[in-house]
This record gives C-alpha cells, sequence and structure tokens, in this order.
C-alpha cells in the first residue's frame, strides 16, 4: 500500500505503548504530529487536530509511503491545516544561520540567538519521528532533537 503526502490526510502513528496523529500540511514535506493517548474515532480527529501540535517538521517520504503507518483514517479540510512555523538553517563550515519561512524563497540571515526554539531544516526518517514522539510521552529529551539544536 503506497500512500502519497496528501494535504489534510491524517495518520496513525505508533509511539512506544502511545500513539499521535500525523497532519500533512499544505505543503509537502512537512507534517505536525499531535498526541492522543488511545486510537481515536474519525469523528473525534478534526477535534484532537484542532490546538497547537506537539510539533511541526519535515518527514521523509519513506516515512509513510511505505504505509508502515497505515492508510489514511480521516481527511481535514483545507481551512483546518496547521501552519507551518518557520525553521532555520545552519552553516556548517562559519555557523551562520538563517530562517526559513517554508513557502518563501528568501532566507533572512539572523545571530543564532535567534535560531533558539526553532526546528532546524532537516528531513526526519521514520524511526526518528518515533523515537521522539515516544521520549515525548514518557518525560524524556530527544536525541535527535537535541544534536539538531542550533550552536552558539
Amino acid at each position: 500500500m503506497r500512500i502519497q503526502f496528501e494535504s489534510g490526510s491524517v495518520l496513525l502513528v505508533p509511539a512506544g505503548a502511545h500513539r499521535a496523529l500525523a497532519v500533512m500540511t499544505a505543503r509537502a514535506p512537512f507534517i505536525a504530529f499531535y498526541g492522543c493517548d488511545r486510537d481515536p474515532e474519525p469523528a473525534e480527529i478534526p477535534v484532537l487536530c484542532s490546538g497547537r501540535p506537539l510539533f511541526v517538521i519535515g518527514v521523509d517520504r519513506a516515512a509513510y509511503s511505505n504505509g508502515y503507518w497505515g492508510p489514511m483514517v480521516v481527511r481535514l479540510p483545507e481551512h483546518n491545516l496547521p501552519t507551518i512555523p518557520p525553521i532555520f538553517h545552519q552553516n556548517v563550515f562559519n555557523g551562520a544561520c538563517s530562517i526559513i519561512e517554508p513557502g518563501v524563497s528568501t532566507r533572512l540571515l539572523v545571530p543564532r540567538e535567534e535560531c533558539i526554539g526553532l526546528e532546524r531544516q532537516a528531513s526526519w526518517s521514520r524511526e526518528h519521528v518515533e523515537s521522539r514522539l515516544t521520549d515525548h510521552y514518557e518525560g524524556r529529551p530527544n536525541r535527535w532533537v537535541e544534536a539538531m539544536r542550533v550552536e552558539l
């Protein structure tokens, strides 16, 4: 079963003993993740996905396309899709930082401190997404999040 990226598609992601809802945003490869403590009924999903997501990150197509996260559970209307927050890029050679607004072709060079709290430009694998969700539920730091923080 091949899963295509379709805006508003909601998938149920395993996270250890827990679950999370993955909502495909208006722009690939960004997916918003929402917490849920059980397998929700389809009618509950729009309510569960109406608040602030746990995080919004770029996800590698292989994470969902092979069907490991199952088929689409429900599809949210366009006006219910989460916004994609700014992300940052840090040059590996000189440490210079820029903020990227997804969907906008320009980068804004900024002091490194302005990137604190932003997600790094990256494409997350299925295993890393699931470990991040599991760590969230178990209340511990995630090694991949820590490794991708801005270097001051």
